[in-house]
């Protein structure tokens, strides 16, 4: 994008996302035009094989959950990840993420 800019003096009109998760039916990257609904991508990666219980904008990890998949593609829109019940469901812990335990990891994950 940024050469596109500098060298050919082009803006940002398109975005690469990729759909992907256990609910949709064929996961996959789109070039798509800025402003492009997300529910259109859906469809056509097939759409969803059943009805997701969690959608994440933006990745797994750093991703917001949002309430619907009906939002448009922006410029730092990367991604959108549904899961189906059994994968959405978050085992219940103790841990209060205070990261006390990552000081004595025997595996020395810190």
């Amino acid at each position: 994008a940024i050469y596109m800019a500098v060298a050919r003096c082009t803006p940002l009109t398109n975005r690469i996302v990729t759909i992907s998760g256990d609910a949709v039916s064929n996961p996959q990257n789109f070039n798509v035009p800025i402003g492009t609904d997300f529910g259109e991508i859906v469809e056509a990666a097939g759409g969803f094989k059943a009805q997701p219980e969690k959608i994440v904008f933006g990745g797994p990890m750093m991703g917001m959950a949002m309430y619907t998949y009906h939002i448009p593609v922006t410029k730092i829109t990367s991604s959108l990840v549904s899961f189906l019940q059994d994968e959405a469901a978050v085992e219940e812990s103790p841990c209060i993420r205070c990261g006390r335990c990552l000081e004595h990891c025997p595996l020395q994950l810190a």
